[in-house]
């Protein structure tokens, strides 16, 4: 049943609404968006002893400013790709601030298939969540869900532990959050270069 859902969405979104995905280095540094398109860097953190896990988003544009960020504690998680899953429902927080022409960035590579292909590459029981996600997606204009290496994604990272960490769940929208300001800036610096 999940499986016939899935590609009938697959049909209905189509292909000529997304744009190619991109190859990076595996340890090329975090690469701005081309204009008009915005980046959502998405990331979670789980803890398997306790169980809590942090997801967080992070919103950039063109020139790799900090528009915005949000981060969501959960308890009770199963495993370690179901955080990266419900980080992915930043798609929603794009939703609500009305953006367009999104590129999502994930360091999960089985979502990102996931989302482009509706590859059978995540858990059925994750497969929920990012049905979801496919279905936001509809909604967008212009959008791509692209895997990006892990070196490319520590803003996300470091904003995903500290909200498991410290049990946070928050959006940020006039300031960044000082745990992530200075990678912020190295990021900027390293795309410049």
């Amino acid at each position: 049943m999940i499986r016939y859902k899935l590609d009938r969405l697959h049909k209905t979104i189509g292909h000529n609404q997304q744009i190619p995905c991109s190859t990076l280095q595996p340890n090329a540094p975090w690469t701005p968006p081309k204009l008009p398109f915005l980046t959502i860097n998405c990331d979670g953190s789980f803890d398997p002893n306790t169980g809590l896990t942090g997801t967080s988003c992070i919103l950039r544009d063109f020139a790799g400013t900090w528009r915005g960020c949000a981060a969501n504690c959960y308890a009770e998680i199963r495993d370690v790709e179901q955080p990266e899953c419900l980080a992915l429902l930043a798609v929603r927080w794009s939703k609500m601030m009305q953006l367009t022409d999104l590129i999502f960035e994930t360091d999960l590579k089985n979502i990102a298939d996931y989302i482009n292909k509706a590859s059978p590459v995540i858990a059925w029981e994750n497969e929920g969540i990012l049905l979801d996600v496919l279905v936001v997606l509809k909604s967008f204009q212009c959008w791509e869900c692209k895997y990006i290496p892990r070196v490319c994604n520590k803003v996300a990272d470091m904003l995903a532990k500290f909200s498991r960490r410290f049990r946070i769940s928050k959006v940020w929208s006039d300031a960044p959050p000082n745990i992530i300001e200075e990678q912020l800036l190295l990021d900027n610096l390293h795309s410049l270069a």
